[in-house]
């Protein structure tokens, strides 16, 4: 298949939710605001809805639904392998994505920094038990996938009759399409 200069591998099903997959869409935006004709793919599993989102989200990339990984320069893996520990990851997914890309970063989403191949860099944000180890592991607050606009948002104003509604770890996709209005009490 064709060469990508960042190939994201993320899912977004009803079982793993739309966040992963977001985040990716997110930085692919970021990457292309600084780089206009850089190469962008994502390859994973996606429900028909997130798939829609992806393609017209993040128009001029190659989406691989399900299939393999993308020769790339640049892979980013950001995946929740298993719902029920953040923590578990998919090694053979890995060392596959690994085979096809020059450099690899992975988003834990658990507590422990995964034990990966040489070669790739982990990024982790969850508290827990990880050390920070430059430039194989990047660990703490400090990489939490957030936009730097929140970061440097100046304090709000909170009004008793509106409600922030996170949502995650959604069994549907009805979130996708949610729009949060005033808070009836």
């Amino acid at each position: 298949s064709e060469m990508t200069d960042v190939h994201f591998v993320c899912d977004a099903t009803p079982d793993t939710g739309f966040g992963h997959a977001g985040r990716c869409m997110q930085l692919a935006t970021l990457m292309r605001r600084q780089r206009p004709g850089l190469r962008i793919g994502f390859q994973g599993t996606y429900a028909d809805s997130a798939y829609r989102r992806i393609t017209s989200g993040a128009p001029g990339v190659t989406v691989h639904r399900n299939g393999s990984a993308m020769p790339s320069t640049l892979a980013v893996i950001d995946t929740m392998d298993d719902t029920e520990d953040p923590d578990a990851w998919d090694s053979d997914r890995v060392h596959n994505v690994r085979a096809q890309a020059r450099s690899v970063a992975f988003i834990a989403n658990g507590t422990r920094a995964p034990n990966l191949d040489a070669g790739i860099t982990c990024i982790g944000y969850q508290p827990g038990d990880a050390v920070a180890d430059p430039p194989r592991v990047f660990w703490g607050l400090e990489y939490a996938p957030v936009s730097s606009a929140a970061l440097n948002s100046a304090p709000t104003r909170r009004s008793s009759d509106r409600a922030l509604v996170a949502l995650g770890g959604a069994k549907d996709d009805h979130g996708l399409n949610l729009e949060i209005g005033r808070a009836h009490v």
